[in-house]
C-alpha cells in the first residue's frame, strides 16, 4: 500500500468514525471494486451474492435499511450496519421486507437483553456477523494485496477498534496499560464486553471489569501479591440466582491443581467474593517479552478455566 493511501485512510479514522461513516466508506468501496463487494456480501449472507444495484440507506415507507439491493436472483437482501448502537429494527424490517434476506453486522455480540419481545421472534431469520470476524476474515484473504482493501482493513481496524495482543513485561510499569488492552482483547475475544459502570482500579487492584448479559467478573493485578486474579462478588447484580447456585456448587468440586491455590470465598472481598488466582508459574512468564504467543494462551485459558469451573462456559 502506498504512503499516501494509508495516510488517506488513517485520516479518515480521525474522523469518520460513526455508522453512518462505516457504511458509506464500505458503500465506496463495494462500488469500486467488484472483488470486496462480492467478499462483504459473501460474508453477510454465508453464500456468493452478485448484484448490480446496490443501494446506500434505502427508504421505504419510514424504513431505512443501510444496504439494500436486488440480487442477480432476482430475491431481496438488505443489510442492517452497527458498531456501537442496540436500536434494533428487526421486526420492523421483517414486516416491510417480508420476502427478503436479512443480514446483520455490528462490533458487539447480540444478548437477549438487546432485544423487545417482537424483534427477538424476528431473529432467526437474520444472519448476525461481527464487524470483528470480517475485519480478521479480509485480513486473511488474497484481496487483502490491493491497495484500497488494504486502506479500507487500516480504516477498519480503528473505527471498530481492533485490539492486537502486544508483548509485556508485566513487571515493568510502562507495561501496565498493555496489559489491560492484552486482557481486554482477551475478554472480548470470549464474547464478555467491558464494563466501565464500576472503579476498577485503586491502590492494591489494577483490571476491568467485563460482563456478558447478567453476569460480571473483575479480571485483574492484585499489586500487593503481584499475582493475576478473576473475582465475582455474591450479589444478584453481579449474577444470577442459577448461576450463584451452580458456582457454589462447583467450587466445592474444583481441584487446587486448576489454579494456584483452591478458590475462595471472601465475604469482604472489595472486587469479588469469589476469587481465583492465576499460579505462579504462568505468572512468571508475563514476565518475559519474547513469548508474547505464550502470554495471550495464558491469559486467554484462565479465564477459559474459571468460566468453566463455574458453569459458565
Amino acid at each position: 500500500m502506498s504512503e499516501k493511501i494509508n495516510l488517506f485512510f488513517e485520516s479518515m479514522a480521525e474522523r469518520l468514525t460513526n455508522e453512518n461513516d462505516l457504511s458509506d466508506i464500505t458503500y465506496a468501496l463495494c462500488k469500486t471494486d467488484d472483488d470486496f463487494r462480492k467478499f462483504f456480501l459473501e460474508y453477510c449472507f454465508e453464500s456468493p451474492v452478485y448484484t448490480d444495484n446496490l443501494i446506500r440507506e434505502y427508504a421505504d415507507e419510514g424504513s431505512r435499511p443501510d444496504f439494500y439491493f436486488i440480487g442477480r436472483d432476482n430475491n431481496e437482501y438488505l443489510i442492517e450496519v452497527k458498531i456501537y448502537d442496540r436500536n434494533q429494527h428487526f421486526d420492523q424490517y421483517n414486516k416491510q421486507f417480508p420476502n427478503a434476506n436479512y443480514a446483520y453486522i455490528s462490533n458487539y455480540i447480540l444478548t437477549d437483553e438487546d432485544l423487545c419481545e417482537a424483534d427477538r421472534k424476528a431473529l432467526p431469520l437474520w444472519k448476525l456477523k461481527t464487524w470483528l470476524e470480517f475485519y480478521e476474515k479480509l485480513s486473511e484473504s488474497g484481496i487483502r494485496e490491493k491497495e484500497l482493501v488494504a486502506g479500507y482493513l487500516s480504516y477498519l481496524r480503528e473505527v471498530i477498534h481492533v485490539r492486537e495482543f502486544e508483548k509485556m513485561d508485566i513487571t515493568k510499569i510502562s507495561c501496565l496499560p498493555i496489559f489491560i488492552g492484552n486482557i481486554e482483547k482477551v475478554a472480548n475475544d470470549k464474547g464478555f464486553s467491558t464494563y466501565s459502570g464500576a472503579k476498577a482500579i485503586n491502590e492494591c487492584y489494577y483490571g476491568r471489569f467485563f460482563q456478558k448479559e447478567n453476569f460480571y467478573f473483575w479480571y485483574g493485578l492484585y499489586l500487593p501479591e503481584e499475582s493475576i486474579y478473576i473475582g465475582l462478588k455474591n450479589h444478584e447484580s453481579w449474577i444470577t440466582s442459577e448461576v450463584k447456585d451452580a458456582l457454589n456448587k462447583n467450587l466445592k468440586e474444583i481441584s487446587e491443581s486448576e489454579f494456584s491455590e483452591k478458590p475462595f470465598y471472601n465475604s469482604d472481598g472489595n472486587y469479588g467474593d469469589y476469587w481465583f488466582k492465576l499460579k505462579n508459574d504462568k505468572y512468571n512468564i508475563l514476565e518475559d517479552e519474547s513469548q508474547k504467543d505464550k502470554q495471550f494462551e495464558i491469559l486467554q485459558g484462565f479465564l477459559t478455566s474459571v468460566m468453566k469451573s463455574i458453569g459458565i462456559e
